[in-house]
């Protein structure tokens, strides 16, 4: 059944499809719009090439196009252009990603023309370009797919639900979904194995629906799935209905399939008419490497209904083609790989029973000695298991205990129980580029305690270390619970606000301020105000860039130190001064 994926497993990993007819298009734009629509709107993906035939091209989007011409032809059925307009793109330094679109693309061409070797060789070369990506990605999902399809093609079916039920399993959309369970269901009726997950048939009908392509080879796999259980009945109600669908679609692999399964399943229920007709019109088409492995059993069904009917003559005609079309589709490479893969099991097989046999006498030599000792071995394998047991308890219990303190070391800091300024460093880093990669805002605020050395000098340490401690309490009141709050130095703080512009970060600042202004210092034993000093600024100020961020923050806080001190500042990079407000709220001028 998957063999006809060769006409379309190509441009399946594209998930969606929609170009807005804009002139002038940008040329980046125009490549991103035909790898959206590569597969879902060949019309489309023509007039993108078109398009980008007529522009001046940089090497890199010459690269895109020509992948784009080759992708169009083999969508054409044009599988040798392909390969010619594809295979030298190996040869330049392409971008990586266009590197996996054209490996993924060549197997699938390879696979269309039976050539496995190069099929086999280039599935390699895939392996090696997704070593490393995350099993949630595109391309590693892709790979999955690719691999899927040829495996199942070359008759290796196991390797070939291997991946597809990995793929099953990973997959975040329903067309990958979709593809999988086609692929699985198809894989497990080529094994002769009940279907696992046992919802597969209903899962395959609901992920396929909303792709028309994809449906009708899901219905045919579908179909063979009841034929492989003899449910005929059940054959005959979902593929009669479909058959003219089916020729109008007009691929002929799915022809085949559709026609040589139906067939089957009239010829069990003794309608052989209805079997000879369709296998007739199956005898019409063109033999080409892709339809070859169908044709030849549909010739052998057909020779199967001629021996019944006493005509000898034509069945073993029918025969004859039957071998001719399997004995052409098993290439030299395949039979031979097959061959010399059989030969050494039969090797294997034989010296696994000579070292059978050998091992059996050496074990009723020494049977009655390991009865004997069983039981002792017993006895000290329990109490040496108690103690491994117990060392391993006391272990674990003292890495996790060595493990929870180094990481508060690590991550705090002692005095205030904040985020200390390395593991800030690490985690605002992480927040920036979550925050540069969704588009959300993100804002940072850095402030300094006024006149701190002179709570020192005046009070003494002990005060200022109180004075360190309110501050933090003070401020974590204010800000969220998944604000990053950090002390950064002596006596500067910082809070770096995910999701929130300089308006709310200047009002969180504000709130800051006035939290530590009215902080009561009489608990410390003394009787004095604390103040700070803020600077604000936002990533439509200072980018994504930590260090970026932190230096604008810096610049408006010496401003804000500089213009009177327990004041907010924000990082204004346009104008000569940055905008400040006063302790009431009231803007400085």
């Amino acid at each position: 059944m998957v063999r006809f994926f060769s006409y379309i497993c190509i441009g399946w990993l594209v998930l969606c499809s929609g170009v807005k007819a804009e002139e002038q298009i940008p040329t980046n734009e125009l490549i991103a719009q035909g790898l959206q629509v590569r597969s879902e709107d060949p019309a489309r993906m023509a007039i993108v090439i078109t398009e980008l035939e007529a522009r001046s091209l940089s090497s890199t989007e010459t690269y895109y196009l020509t992948f784009f011409q080759g992708y169009s032809e083999a969508l054409q059925g044009n599988f040798d252009g392909a390969e010619v307009t594809l295979e030298p793109l190996f040869e330049q330094p392409i971008p990586h990603d266009l590197k996996v679109l054209v490996t993924n693309t060549l197997v699938n061409v390879y696979s269309a023309r039976g050539n496995w070797l190069k099929g086999l060789e280039t599935i390699d070369v895939l392996t090696q370009l997704i070593a490393g990506a995350e099993k949630t990605s595109e391309d590693y999902q892709n790979a999955l797919a690719v691999k899927a399809i040829f495996y199942n093609q070359i008759e290796q079916y196991k390797l070939g639900l291997t991946h597809a039920t990995e793929l099953f399993g990973l997959a975040d959309n329903t067309r990958r979904r979709c593809v999988a369970t086609i692929l699985m269901i198809d894989a497990l009726n080529k094994l002769n194995l009940p279907l696992s997950p046992n919802t597969l048939l209903t899962d395959s009908k609901a992920e396929c629906s909303g792709f028309p392509m994809l449906s009708a080879f899901a219905t045919a796999v579908r179909a063979e799935r009841h034929l492989v259980d003899g449910a005929l009945d059940m054959v005959v109600a979902i593929l009669q209905p479909k058959i003219a669908e089916f020729e109008a679609a007009d691929y002929p692999p799915l022809i085949i399939d559709a026609n040589y399964v139906l067939a089957n399943a009239y010829w069990q229920l003794e309608q052989k008419n209805q079997a000879v007709a369709l296998l007739s019109r199956l005898t019409d088409f063109d033999i080409v490497d892709v339809n070859k492995a169908r044709l030849s059993s549909a010739y052998q069904l057909l020779a199967d209904i001629r021996r019944a009917e006493g005509d000898l003559n034509a069945a073993i005609e029918l025969m004859d083609k039957h071998a001719e079309l399997r004995h052409s589709y098993l290439n030299n490479v395949t039979s031979k790989l097959m061959a010399y893969q059989l030969a050494q099991q039969q090797i294997t097989e034989k010296e696994n029973e000579i070292m059978l046999l050998s091992s059996q006498n050496e074990l009723l030599e020494t049977k009655e000695k390991l009865l004997a000792a069983n039981v002792e071995n017993d006895r000290l394998f329990i109490s040496l298991l108690c103690f491994a047991l117990l060392v391993l308890c006391m272990f674990m219990y003292r890495t996790r205990r060595n493990h929870t303190r180094l990481k508060q070391l690590a991550e705090y800091d002692a005095l205030t129980g904040v985020f200390n300024r390395g593991h800030f460093t690490q985690l605002a880093g992480t927040a920036l580029e979550y925050a540069q990669d969704s588009k959300q805002a993100v804002s940072m605020v850095l402030f300094d305690l006024d006149l701190f050395k002179k709570i020192n000098d005046t009070y003494g340490h002990a005060c200022g270390d109180w004075a360190l401690k309110q501050v933090a309490e003070a401020c974590q009141q204010v800000a969220r619970h998944n604000d990053v709050f950090a002390r950064i130095g002596g006596e500067e703080f910082c809070i770096l606000l995910l999701g929130c512009d300089c308006d709310v970060a200047m009002d969180v600042a504000e709130k800051c301020r006035v939290a530590i202004e009215q902080i009561d210092t009489k608990p410390s034993g003394y009787n004095f105000t604390i103040r700070a000093s803020f600077g604000v600024s936002d990533n439509q100020l200072s980018g994504y860039k930590l260090g970026r961020m932190l230096a604008d923050a810096d610049e408006a806080l010496y401003c804000a130190k500089s213009s009177g001190r327990n004041t907010v500042s924000l990082y204004d990079p346009g104008a000569e001064e940055t905008a400040l407000l006063r302790p009431d709220g009231s803007p400085v001028t």
